[in-house]
């Protein structure tokens, strides 16, 4: 952030300064994948920094407060390390990089449900969906 400051109060300097994470990823290729135990808006905080045009994913545990161990948790909210290898692969695909296949593969191997409730939906937390069917039935507004 102290160079996006300083590069907007100094717009005649010949050279721009350069971000921190931009200077240790300008000589890479590759995607970058962000996870996080906070919400995905914390990840989303380095796009800003990343060199031009980089493939990025963000994963957080957005969502309603949990309590469980941390593996179950970061398995909940899809930011373990079998969901981050799934979401680096999806990537690589949709940039052309592997067969969409894989990205399959792994998902069998890993045995992720792909038909479980997004954990942010009412539908992943019953007592949440209650309330709203409740309103929905009785035609309360939100």
């Amino acid at each position: 952030m102290a160079c996006e400051e300083y590069n907007r109060l100094h717009p005649l300097t010949e050279e721009a300064k350069e971000s921190w994470v931009s200077q240790q990823l300008r000589d890479t290729d590759g995607i970058v994948v962000s996870a996080t135990d906070h919400m995905r808006a914390y990840s989303e905080q380095i796009r800003a920094y990343l060199p031009d045009n980089r493939p990025f994913v963000a994963l957080g545990t957005d969502g309603y407060g949990r309590s469980d161990t941390r593996g179950n948790l970061r398995s909940y909210f899809g930011v373990d390390a079998a969901h981050i290898v799934v979401a680096t692969l999806k990537k690589l695909a949709d940039e052309g990089e592997v067969d969409a296949r894989l990205v399959k593969d792994a998902i069998s191997s890993f045995e992720l449900d792909t038909d479980r409730p997004v954990a942010w939906a009412p539908q992943a937390h019953p007592e949440i969906q209650a309330v709203a069917d409740y309103k929905e039935q009785s035609g309360e507004e939100n």
